[in-house]
C-alpha cells in the first residue's frame, strides 16, 4: 500500500486574511480515488496541486476567465500541462451556459487521451454542473475513475453525476468545508 502524506500545510491567498489551510495534516491511501469537494475558494485546486507536487500526471484542468467587473465570462478546458484550450461555457445574461456540443466532442476526446496516457494516475480539476449537459463526457470521466487512480476536485452541488462520483465505493471524499471547521 502506498500513501500520500501532507504535513503542516499552510496556505493563504495573496491579499487574503484568513488561511485556506492552516497546519493541515493528511495521510491518504493511494488505492482510493480522491474527490475533493467544497465551496468556491475552499482550496480544492490548491490541495490538488499540493498533492501532485508538479508531477507530470495526465489529466484535465478547467479555468475561468473574468471580465472587468470580476464576473466569470467563460470557462475553458485543457489537458494538464498545457495545450489548446477549448471554451466549454459562456456567460449569458443570467448564468453560465455550456457551449453546445463542445464537451460531447472535444471534452470527451481529451478525457479519452488522458485515459490512454501511460501511468496509473489521472487528475481532474474540476468537475461541476457543466458536465450535466454531456452524457458522453460524463461517461469518459467515469471511465477515468474506473481505470485510473484519480485525484479530482468536485463541485459541491447536489447533481446526479457528481453524486454518483461521490457515492463510488472506491472514492474517498474529502469535504474541505468540513476540514476547516474547528
Amino acid at each position: 500500500m502506498s500513501l500520500i502524506r501532507i504535513e503542516h500545510l499552510y496556505f493563504t491567498y495573496d491579499g487574503g486574511s484568513e488561511p485556506v489551510f492552516e497546519d493541515l495534516d493528511l495521510q491518504l491511501d493511494t488505492d482510493w480515488k480522491l474527490g475533493l469537494v467544497g465551496r468556491n475558494g475552499r482550496g480544492k485546486t490548491t490541495l490538488l496541486e499540493a498533492l501532485l507536487e508538479d508531477r507530470p500526471v495526465p489529466g484535465l484542468r478547467s479555468g475561468v476567465e473574468r471580465g472587468s467587473d470580476g464576473l466569470p465570462t467563460l470557462v475553458w478546458l485543457e489537458k494538464r500541462g498545457g495545450g489548446e484550450r477549448c471554451v466549454i461555457a459562456r456567460r449569458t445574461q443570467a448564468a453560465m451556459e455550456p457551449v453546445p456540443g463542445v464537451l460531447d466532442t472535444v471534452g470527451t476526446q481529451l478525457a479519452r487521451q488522458v485515459l490512454a496516457a501511460p501511468g496509473e494516475w489521472a487528475a481532474v480539476d474540476e468537475i461541476g454542473f457543466l458536465e450535466q449537459s454531456s452524457p458522453a463526457y460524463q461517461q469518459a470521466l467515469w471511465n477515468l475513475f474506473e481505470h485510473k487512480r484519480v485525484l479530482a476536485a468536485l463541485r459541491k452541488e447536489d447533481l446526479p453525476f457528481l453524486n454518483r462520483l461521490r457515492e463510488r465505493a472506491d472514492c474517498l471524499v474529502l469535504d474541505l468545508d468540513e476540514v476547516r471547521e474547528p
